[in-house]
C-alpha cells in the first residue's frame, strides 16, 4: 500500500487461475468425463471458448458477490457443456474461498 497511498483498500486478486489449475488437476486425474486438459476451454492457444468464459464468470461471481455460483445458468455464455458446469462451479467456489 505504501506505493499506492491513493487506494482506500488493497487490490483484490480474483483467482481465476487457481480455479483453472484445480479443474486441470481433476481433468488429468480422469475425474471430468470427456475432458483431459484445461486447454479444451480455449478456442485457440490464447482465447477462451464460451465454456472458458463461463468459468471466468463463475469465479468473478463468487469472488465479488461472495455467493456460490452453483446452479447458475450457462445459457448466457452460449454452448457450455452442462456436464462440465458443476465442476466449473465447484472450483469457482474453492477459488473464491467460500
Amino acid at each position: 500500500m505504501a506505493a499506492s497511498p491513493f487506494l482506500k483498500r488493497p487490490p483484490e486478486l480474483v483467482r481465476v487461475g487457481h480455479a483453472m489449475a484445480a479443474l486441470e488437476a481433476e481433468m488429468k486425474a480422469g475425474k471430468v468425463p470427456g475432458y483431459t486438459t484445461v486447454w479444451q476451454l480455449y478456442k485457440d492457444g490464447i482465447h477462451l471458448s464460451e465454456t472458458g468464459s463461463y468459468l471466468v464468470g463463475c469465479v468473478y461471481f463468487a469472488h465479488l458477490l461472495r455467493q456460490s455460483p452453483v446452479g447458475l445458468p450457462t445459457e448466457p455464455y452460449g454452448k457450455v457443456d452442462p456436464a462440465l458446469a458443476p465442476f466449473i462451479q465447484k472450483f469457482a467456489v474453492q477459488a473464491a474461498g467460500l
